[in-house]
């Protein structure tokens, strides 16, 4: 049985996923679910804890969604992450260095549970800080928990309202999926 936590983070997560869909669907994107955990159940359960090949670590990386503006045909892909507070941003250092790695064009969207709810930064922009450039007005503190490598970041400022990567979002629509989604 899995840790109560875990199925509680899990859930959070499910639920921010499911919110960034739901308004950027809303907003007249296409959305289309990406990551490991909407594809086949088997392969999920074979690589539920198996990072140890290099094709399954890639699997585990896969963003959320795939997100196409119809108008332009330009595509994004997206990974969502559910924090309860915007005020510093946590990622295991190995996520980092392969999100960079494998995926450097993906945008990282950051739901929160206080205004503004929905923010991004770029993956490539971690590469900043994954270094430790002394110049970025940044705090980043590196620490273990359950024998992971975490990186904590405080005074983050690559964070930009939604509505800049995806301009037909409106605050119309954030509010109605806020409502609709009462996940706060």
């Amino acid at each position: 049985m899995d840790d109560p936590k875990f199925i509680d983070d899990s859930a959070k997560g499910r639920m921010a996923v499911n919110f960034v869909k739901h308004l950027l669907e809303k907003s007249g994107y296409d959305v289309y679910d990406f990551g490991i955990e909407t594809h086949n159940a088997n392969i999920k359960k074979q690589l539920k804890n198996t990072y140890y090949t290099h094709a399954s670590r890639i699997l585990h990386l896969l963003p959320d969604l795939v997100v196409i503006n119809p108008e332009t045909s330009r595509a994004y892909l997206i990974e969502v992450k559910f924090r309860r507070t915007l005020e510093f941003f946590d990622l295991k250092e190995r996520i980092v260095s392969e999100s960079i790695k494998y995926w450097p064009e993906m945008f990282f969207v950051v739901v929160s549970n206080q205004d503004p709810y929905c923010q991004w930064f770029k993956c490539s922009d971690m590469e900043s800080f994954q270094h430790g450039i002394e110049a970025l007005p940044i705090n980043v503190e590196k620490e273990t928990r359950e024998n992971k490598s975490i990186m904590k970041i405080s005074k983050f400022n690559f964070y930009q309202d939604i509505k800049i990567l995806f301009n037909k979002v409106t605050d119309e629509n954030l509010q109605a999926c806020l409502k609709a989604n009462k996940l706060f």
